[in-house]
């Protein structure tokens, strides 16, 4: 049987079918284009019938939290989550029970489980003093919305429990405006209701479902390539992709070893000069001594070639030392959070090419460099013909465009590569990279 295409009405569907108790929270117009992600209380009893129903469409657990977890599935480009609480958690501190909660839900007219006014009040006033320590305009309308209707005054106070906290939560009910407009009242509310429930043990969360263990990890795609081969117009359109995708985070950074220095040491580096020769002082040494007619002496060979040696090795220390500082400053954090980083070349450069030309020179350290360094998720390498690159971008040969090509080639033995040919519209190039990210993003 064909998979039905996702849609958070879908997923909501499913949990009724499959009678999983769950209410949705704050999210209504669920087939929103705008809506980025749903909101769900999950009865922790129903825990693995929900995980069931919703495996069954291809959602998969992105991360969680204790009493949270977020699954995630992407289809037809766009990226759906699925923010699934298990109780009335927030900031760590859980403010409302769940007990005898199911029975009073509500039936929107398609169906699906809502709270009711008082619970749906209760949640926003936590959800947003706790979390937010003000009360965010876009809830406004719901907090009146639920004001407008007939509450039970006798089920809100016990609900509330602590006399201190229905006095804020009446002073909530009377002017919730100024819980949006007012900084200073709005800061003092929230702090009281925080130091209330910590003195309750609304902190302790022994009975809340424990969490798997699931990081929020992002991954690194590096993109490399010749000049004119169409590599920053694909990952402009990839870009693009991911900004209309939903709620993904991404950075983009550059991570080429030439230009754009960042580090102390380097910057030092330029500023003295100390760059390795272009002239290959080895070989002459050994022309010299092999008879051959060589113009400068051999005491200026040696000087020649020693200072070369000596400028060589700070040079490319210092392009390593460069390279880690970028990659633990702009790339590592980034996917520590979770986030999608894209980065603009990468430490490969270094191995056979300088800039527009081949090098030779120091193999072993740019050897050691390259092997040493951390390796992005993918390797994208966009390639191709030499004459479609050169009516591009007429920067380089053909012949030096085939040689590049195949010296990245063997660099990129034995790393995660995606070798894409630009010989398709860059949409499409796009897609295909989108794809291969989110398979790992969520995997």
């Amino acid at each position: 049987m064909q998979k039905t295409a996702t849609t958070y009405t879908t997923v909501v569907e499913a949990l009724n079918r499959r009678s999983v108790r769950y209410s949705l929270l704050r999210d209504r117009e669920l087939d929103s284009p705008v809506l980025d992600e749903l909101d769900l209380l999950v009865w922790p009893e129903d825990r693995e019938k929900f995980i069931f129903a919703i495996r069954e469409l291809g959602f998969s657990l992105r991360n969680d939290a204790p009493g949270k977890e977020v699954y995630a599935n992407f289809e037809h480009g766009r990226l759906f989550l699925l923010d699934v609480h298990y109780a009335f958690i927030q900031n760590g501190f859980k403010y409302l029970e769940m007990n005898g909660l199911h029975e009073r839900l509500h039936e929107t007219p398609e169906g699906f489980k809502k709270l009711p006014p008082e619970d749906e009040l209760l949640h926003l006033f936590f959800h947003n003093l706790v979390g937010k320590k003000h009360l965010q305009e876009k809830h406004l309308g719901m907090v009146n919305a639920c004001l407008a209707e007939s509450l039970d005054e006798n089920y809100l106070k016990n609900r509330v429990e602590s006399p201190e906290l229905w006095a804020i939560f009446q002073k909530f009910c009377a002017n919730p405006e100024a819980f949006v407009s007012d900084k200073a009242m709005e800061k003092q509310a929230a702090a009281q209701i925080r130091e209330i429930l910590e003195k309750s043990g609304a902190n302790q969360l022994s009975d809340v479902p424990k969490r798997q263990n699931k990081p929020k990890r992002g991954v690194h795609f590096a993109f490399l390539g010749v000049d004119g081969a169409g590599k920053s117009t694909t990952v402009e359109h990839v870009q693009k992709l991911l900004e209309h995708a939903g709620k993904i985070k991404y950075e983009f950074v550059y991570m080429g070893p030439w230009g754009y220095v960042r580090s102390p040491i380097l910057k030092k580096i330029y500023a003295l000069k100390l760059f390795p020769s272009k002239e290959n002082w080895a070989a002459t040494f050994w022309q010299k001594l092999s008879g051959k007619k060589v113009k400068t002496s051999l005491p200026k060979i040696l000087q020649k070639w020693l200072s070369g040696l000596v400028k060589g090795w700070i040079y490319y220390a210092g392009v390593y030392f460069e390279m880690w500082y970028r990659y633990l400053r702009e790339v590592r954090p980034n996917v520590h959070k979770g986030r999608i980083v894209l980065s603009d070349r990468y430490v490969y450069d270094l191995r056979y090419i300088y800039k527009k030309r081949p090098i030779t020179q120091f193999k072993l350290f740019r050897w050691f460099v390259c092997k040493f360094f951390p390796a992005p998720d993918r390797v994208v390498f966009i390639w191709n013909s030499a004459e479609d690159i050169i009516a591009r971008k007429p920067q380089l040969g053909a012949e030096e465009i085939n040689l590049f090509q195949d010296y990245y080639r063997k660099t990129f033995v034995g790393k995660p590569v995606l070798e894409l040919r630009s010989d398709r519209p860059p949409e499409e190039l796009a897609r295909e990279i989108v794809e291969e990210i989110m398979r790992i993003y969520l995997s």
